[in-house]
């Protein structure tokens, strides 16, 4: 029996230290995802997803790429077990950054397009977070933070 299923993706904060470690370690596929990714990248996203530090994975030029690269490594491993074959997958979705996930994960654009994609809005939104900082307001104490 083949059951319906749905990919969706999760967006930024979702990232924590050591995210695709244990995929990495594991299977063959998820190695060549990462690997292929810190061609792509200024940086090496293994060293910032592996071993962090987790205020560097929280700035969104790195978080966007790692959550990007971790979601599709995951993916991967997932299409190649054995049980995958019982899902019938129709959809993709995602949430903020995962949208561009989904978007890889249907096959609409390359993994390699998607990643520049990320890596380029995670540099903008890192950008003008910079230029405005923005503000976390409580409505019932009428006050902000930033």
């Amino acid at each position: 029996m083949v059951t319906p299923a749905a990919y969706l993706f999760p967006g930024q904060g979702s990232q924590h230290v050591g995210m695709g470690k244990d995929l990495y370690d594991a299977y063959p596929v998820a190695k060549e995802i990462f690997d292929r990714a810190a061609g792509i990248l200024d940086f090496d996203i293994r060293a910032v997803c592996f071993e962090g530090p987790a205020e560097k994975l929280a700035q969104t030029r790195f978080s966007q790429p790692a959550i990007f690269v971790a979601s599709m490594a995951a993916l991967e491993v997932f299409k190649r077990h054995p049980q995958f074959k019982i899902f019938n997958p129709k959809f993709a979705a995602g949430l903020s950054l995962g949208e561009a996930t989904a978007l890889v994960a249907a096959e609409a654009v390359s993994f390699e397009d998607g990643l520049r994609f990320v890596r380029a809005r995670g540099q903008f939104m890192d950008a003008a977070a910079q230029e405005k900082p923005g503000l976390l307001c409580f409505p019932k104490t009428k006050r902000c933070a930033r």
